[in-house]
C-alpha cells in the first residue's frame, strides 16, 4: 500500500493533513472567538448608535416642546400659579374681580389646602396645591352681572382658577318700586347666585431637614 502511494506522496499528505489541523485549531481557537468578539462589540455599537439618535430625537422634541410652553409657563407664573395662596391678597383680589364685575357683594369661604399629586410636579420638584372656594349670596341687579364676575374669575383672578358649578336665581320682583331704587342709585339685588371654585397653584418642595427623620421628603 505504502509502496503504491509512495513514501513522498504520505509525507506530503500528511503535511496537508496536519496544516488543515492547524488552520482549523487556529480558526476554532483564535480566529472564532475574535470574531465572535468582534460581533459583539459591533452589536453593542450598533446599539449605542441606535440608543443615541432616539437621545437625540427625544432631545430635540424636549427643545421644541420647551420653545412651545415657556410662553405659557411664564404667563401662568405671571399670574401667580407659582405662590402660595396668600389669604389676605385672596380677599383684595375677589373684591377687584367682584369691581369689575359689577357686582354688588357677596360673602365667601376658603377651606385648607389640600396636595394633589401630580407626577410632573414631582418631577419637577414642585408640589401641586388645591384650595375650595365657595362664593355665596352674590349680590347683583342683573345676571349678566354675576355671568361677567364667573368669565373674570377665570381670566382676570391672579391664578389658575377652575370652575366647579354656579346657581342663580330671581330674587325680588322687578316693580315700581324697584324701578324707583334703579332710579335712585340706591342698592337694588334682583338676582341671588353662588359659585365654587378651585383654586390651584404650585409651589417648591421644601428642601429635607437631614436632622429631622420626619420631614416630608420630595419623590
Amino acid at each position: 500500500m505504502i509502496k503504491l502511494i509512495g513514501i513522498k506522496r504520505i509525507i506530503v499528505l500528511a503535511i496537508l493533513l496536519g496544516i488543515n489541523v492547524a488552520i482549523a485549531i487556529a480558526y476554532f481557537l483564535i480566529f472564532e472567538p475574535m470574531r465572535s468578539e468582534t460581533e459583539e462589540k459591533l452589536n453593542g455599537i450598533t446599539t449605542e448608535i441606535s440608543t443615541l439618535q432616539g437621545k437625540i430625537q427625544n432631545t430635540k422634541q424636549d427643545l421644541i416642546d420647551y420653545k412651545i410652553n415657556l410662553p405659557k409657563f411664564k404667563q401662568l407664573k405671571g399670574m401667580g400659579f407659582m405662590s402660595a395662596q396668600d389669604r389676605f391678597q385672596l380677599s383684595r383680589d375677589l373684591n377687584d374681580v367682584r369691581t369689575g364685575a359689577g357686582v354688588a357683594g357677596f360673602s365667601f369661604r376658603v377651606d385648607d389646602i389640600k396636595k394633589i399629586e401630580n407626577a410632573d410636579a414631582t418631577a419637577a420638584q414642585m408640589q401641586l396645591i388645591n384650595s375650595h372656594i365657595s362664593v355665596d349670596n352674590v349680590s347683583s341687579v342683573l345676571d349678566i352681572n354675576f355671568y361677567d364676575f364667573l368669565d373674570k374669575m377665570e381670566i382676570n383672578f391672579p391664578a389658575h382658577l377652575r370652575i366647579n358649578d354656579f346657581t342663580i336665581e330671581r330674587k325680588d320682583p322687578v316693580n315700581a318700586d324697584t324701578l324707583r331704587k334703579i332710579a335712585a342709585q340706591q342698592p337694588v339685588s334682583l338676582i341671588s347666585a353662588k359659585a365654587s371654585f378651585d383654586w390651584l397653584t404650585m409651589i417648591p418642595v421644601p428642601p429635607v431637614d437631614p436632622n429631622n427623620p420626619n420631614a416630608p421628603r420630595g419623590q
